[in-house]
């Protein structure tokens, strides 16, 4: 009887080390899936986060871009707006040289002096507008670049 008894004990001990070997390893499995499960969020997370920082950049680019083109359009706006009062002006000069009495010679005199103002400011302005044109222009490719790089 004490053999099956020790027989017994032995065979329960060995299932009992079995048991016990079996839960360590099963323990031991999940423990490594949830580690990597783990690392590979962390690392989700990670490249997720980059994109994210390098659209923020991209972004605060096209906003920049975009603020120098509305500058830029801002700044023509501008230019036109005197360009307009400077031809209102001429205008005016020329009515009232039309209704002074002046002799050819005077009148001949403010004529060559107008011209010679006009073309001058026409000149300044268009050197302006081409200057403020190739600002836009440059502004409007770089934020066209911008924006396919983004897509």
């Amino acid at each position: 009887m004490s053999d099956l008894v020790n027989h017994l004990q032995t065979e329960l001990s060995n299932r009992h080390a079995n048991f016990v070997s079996q839960a360590v390893i099963s323990f031991s499995k999940h423990h490594d899936r949830v580690l990597q499960s783990y690392i590979i969020e962390c690392q989700a997370k990670e490249t997720i986060l980059q994109h994210y920082q390098k659209n923020q950049s991209k972004l605060q680019g096209i906003q920049k871009l975009y603020q120098d083109s509305s500058k830029t359009l801002s700044l023509l706006l501008s230019e036109f707006k005197q360009i307009s009062s400077k031809i209102e002006e001429i205008e005016t000069e020329e009515e009232k040289l039309l209704q002074e009495n002046c002799t050819v010679n005077d009148f001949q005199q403010r004529v060559d002096c107008f011209q010679v103002t006009v073309r001058d400011h026409c000149q300044a302005s268009r050197e302006k507008l081409n200057r403020a044109m190739e600002k836009l222009k440059s502004s409007e490719s770089s934020a066209q670049k911008a924006l396919l790089e983004n897509l």
